[in-house]
């Protein structure tokens, strides 16, 4: 049997067509994390036949309680994974991403889309008990007064706190304890508050280095919902976890 040279010309032509990208998949599409942890999500890639598709850029961006971008090469199956360290407070993100076939950096008509999303939490509560109360400095040499009272048996959880920095004139005032994680010397608080009035949610770590006048001093990081953010080292007063 003979075939024409224009046969031949059109079959190596049809053979070496790359795999052009049709979806894109998220995994998973709904996922809850608590605060500070690292999320993975993993997409897959295929073409209108459903083969995997090697090599294809995915493209991700996080909108919400976090913000983060990035990408991935996919693999042989068709798939990467995507990682990112979700929001310090509880939230909702939405995960975006497309399949940048023509590698140019921008979402054009056509290219796959999906989307997935994660909910932020606190963390589990550990039994364990903070208080403490005074100054500490920050980096820009201001001094914040602190006090600062929480207590947990790992189920329930109560306590306090009022923290008056001059310098930026914030007052937070919290107003219960909603979580409460410790570990060793160090623990972390988190609850409602207002800030100046306003309604928010607050987060204290704290690292109790002995008693005053230790060689160490303790460390106490403040943070809110609001944007609120001071930390230092406890230059008056001490702070104590138990």
């Amino acid at each position: 049997m003979q075939y024409s040279s224009g046969y031949f010309e059109q079959f190596f032509t049809a053979a070496l067509q790359p795999q052009q990208p049709a979806t894109v998949t998220l995994s998973p599409s709904s996922a809850t994390n608590a605060v500070d942890t690292f999320h993975d999500i993993t997409a897959r890639v295929l073409d209108d036949g459903g083969v995997p598709v090697a090599g294809a850029i995915v493209r991700f961006a996080v909108t919400g309680a976090s913000a983060a971008s990035g990408e991935c090469t996919s693999d042989g199956n068709g798939e990467c994974t995507f990682s990112y360290q979700v929001a310090p407070f509880p939230g909702e993100d939405t995960i975006s991403a497309y399949v940048d076939t023509n590698a140019n950096g921008v979402q054009d008509a056509g290219e796959p889309t999906a989307t997935a999303t994660k909910t932020i939490v606190f963390p589990a509560s550990t039994p364990g008990r903070t208080t403490g109360g005074g100054q500490f400095q920050t980096a820009s040499d201001d001094v914040v007064t602190f006090r600062v009272s929480a207590r947990s048996d790992g189920t329930t959880t109560q306590g306090d706190c009022t923290i008056v920095d001059k310098a930026s004139g914030t007052t937070i005032k919290c107003l219960d304890v909603l979580a409460y994680v410790q570990s060793g010397g160090y623990a972390t608080i988190f609850g409602r508050a207002e800030q100046n009035g306003v309604a928010t949610l607050y987060r204290i770590s704290v690292v109790d280095n002995g008693e005053q006048g230790g060689t160490s001093a303790d460390l106490i990081t403040v943070a809110t919902g609001a944007g609120y953010v001071a930390s230092g080292a406890v230059v008056s007063g001490d702070i104590q976890v138990k």
